[in-house]
């Protein structure tokens, strides 16, 4: 059905084509993905592609799944700004069934990314301590994120 927040779903096709343009970039077109710290995160460009493809056939799939830190950190580096920056045509959906002139870009992001723990800086998430990151609700990807570390095996699996 769809990946981040239940309410997504009517983002759906957009998140799709979206991907598609970034899997293209990246893999026919041979180009860098932009955020060369998550790139290294994910163990480069092709780690990157591979789990770009792995959020495409999540995005797909009929159930609904709620994304970790990384995930939510690779979408959000160039899926905000990509729907920002889209022309101003009609955008067709759902086999034809929705036509879109323009996605508000604010409305996407707030709806699709409400917590973007992910963003902060190192400093700020390393200078809480644990309870502090359980009460703000914090999970460790967080923390992966902020200090580059590698994702846990557990963080690539597919989400429930």
């Amino acid at each position: 059905m769809t990946i981040g927040c239940r309410t997504n779903a009517i983002y759906q096709g957009a998140v799709q084509m979206v991907l598609d343009m970034e899997i293209d970039r990246l893999e026919l077109e041979h180009d860098q993905f932009d955020d060369r710290r998550l790139a290294r995160i994910f163990g480069g460009d092709a780690g990157v592609g591979r789990e770009l493809r792995r959020l495409r056939d999540w995005n797909a799939a009929a159930q609904h799944f709620e994304l970790g830190a990384y995930h939510n950190a690779l979408l959000y580096s160039f899926l905000v700004e990509t729907i920002a920056n889209a022309p101003e045509e009609v955008l067709v959906f759902g086999s034809g069934r929705y036509r879109v002139k323009r996605i508000d870009d604010i409305a996407f992001e707030e709806s699709f990314f409400p917590d973007t723990d992910f963003e902060l800086p190192n400093k700020v998430i390393n200078a809480f301590v644990a309870e502090e990151k359980h009460a703000l609700g914090m999970d460790d990807g967080v923390f992966g994120v902020a200090n580059a570390l590698r994702p846990h095996p557990k963080e690539r699996k597919r989400p429930s």
